[in-house]
């Protein structure tokens, strides 16, 4: 099976938009395979699937997350294809419809975001954090420095503790001459994926709001509109959020999309092709030598539930039920077995 995908380019944050139907099961399988191939640098996988409450089409994130800089590319992509310059999409993560409209001559696209559910903080240590809510993802903000590998798992594991989010992401903020800076990384529950992303979208709006919040704080505006470039590892989102007696009344986000050429993985799926005999071949090659684990049996990778076990006489495939998957059109090995 061939799955087909659009790979798209907010502001680095590469995107690939899944056009096949995947059962769910298959979905981190397949965002893996995808993600794990260098030639595609993509940061995270969506699936297009029908639409529940009311939109054009739907993206299923990979693990069900929201992500503000999918939906302006899934946005993008479905406007492209109907000839418009704006389309109504459904994003996981998010429970309304959201519009986002084009700009073919910047080649931008804009997207009327979710607003934060509050403002909290979050104490890590000594020390004390705001985080930004959504209802599919939470954001902690630090304009200290990006933490070290494990004080940042440890921020991340406390912000799965007090929210109930599917993703999780550190921003780090910090102010420059020219405005704003931000690194973002990333980390979604489902698919145990850390990725320090190009742009965020949300972790975008979730800058602005806590920004926002303290310019209202020190000027006493009961309602404020402030707009943020923020540029970001791999170009400049703008985020503008509307901050109205303590809370974010409404939110975007713009910048350039760029879409690109249609890509594909060859897929298959193997089951437990013949018994495992007590030597650790297959019952074909009954024999004394012992089998083998293996993570590439010839060229492709190997992702799923488990390792695969195969007979080193024959290639028979022991193992139980996991996903091979091959960057372009080539074919397994015809000792393969389905």
């Amino acid at each position: 099976m061939e799955i087909h995908f659009v790979i798209a380019d907010p502001a680095g944050n590469i995107t690939a938009i899944v056009k096949d139907g995947v059962a769910d099961d298959d979905y981190r399988s397949v965002a893996a395979a995808i993600m794990q191939d260098p030639q595609w640098k993509v940061e995270q996988v969506g699936f297009i699937t029908e639409p529940k409450v009311g939109g054009e089409a739907r993206l299923q994130m990979m693990g069900g997350e929201f992500c503000g800089n999918a939906a302006r590319s899934f946005g993008k992509y479905i406007a492209k294809k109907m000839r418009r310059q704006e389309a109504v999409i459904e994003i996981s993560g998010n429970s309304a419809p959201m519009r986002i409209e084009t700009d073919p001559a910047r080649g931008s696209a804009k997207a009327q975001m979710p607003c934060p559910l509050k403002i909290d903080e979050l104490s890590v240590g000594r020390g004390s954090y705001p985080v930004v809510v959504f209802e599919g993802i939470v954001h902690l903000i630090t304009e200290k420095k990006m933490p070290e590998p494990d004080d940042l798992k440890k921020m991340l594991s406390l912000l799965y503790q007090k929210y109930d989010a599917e993703a999780a992401g550190v921003m780090y903020l910090e102010k420059t001459a020219e405005g704003y800076r931000m690194t973002p990384a990333v980390h979604v529950r489902a698919t145990d994926s850390l990725v320090y992303e190009n742009s965020c979208g949300s972790g975008s709006v979730a800058a602005a709001s806590y920004l926002a919040q303290q310019q209202c704080e020190q000027t006493a505006a009961e309602q404020e509109t402030c707009t943020y470039d923020i540029q970001q590892p791999g170009g400049c989102i703008t985020a503008s959020v509307t901050f109205s007696h303590g809370k974010v009344t409404a939110a975007f986000i713009d910048g350039t999309v760029s879409i690109g050429g249609e890509c594909f993985l060859f897929t298959k799926k193997y089951r437990r092709s013949c018994a495992e005999s007590p030597d650790g071949l297959c019952s074909r090659c009954h024999g004394g030598s012992k089998h083998l684990e293996s993570a590439d049996p010839g060229h492709g990778t190997v992702v799923g539930n488990g390792k695969m076990v195969i007979c080193p006489r024959s290639s028979r495939v022991l193992g139980r039920h996991f996903v091979f998957t091959f960057a372009g059109s080539c074919d397994p090995a015809s000792a393969y077995e389905e």
